[in-house]
């Protein structure tokens, strides 16, 4: 998970005081099948690139950008859905 940590000042700001993760995300995603190379290109803090080799074919390109999503975010591959664009280059990715 993505987690951010609320740090106490007054003793350094090293001691967390409590940890908070994302409940859930939404971003879009510019999906880039049949790239020579496997990579995520952050474009602003809600809108990525992910370029993937898989072709878009039968959902072998979706599997791969969500896989590539988790990866990158650190969450369960079951983490990322797809809400909008499935068959678009375009997509909206919601992440728990």
């Amino acid at each position: 998970m993505v987690e951010h940590l609320i740090c106490n000042e007054e003793v350094g700001g090293s001691i967390p005081l409590r940890s908070t993760k994302f409940i859930h995300m939404k971003l879009t995603i510019f999906a880039k099948p049949n790239s020579k190379v496997a990579k995520i290109e952050k474009v602003d803090e809600m809108t990525y690139k992910v370029f993937v080799v898989e072709p878009p074919v039968k959902g072998m390109a979706n599997r791969a950008i969500i896989d590539a999503l988790a990866d990158f975010f650190n969450v369960p591959k079951s983490s990322p859905r797809i809400i909008s664009g499935y068959t678009s280059s375009t997509k909206i990715i919601e992440i728990h």
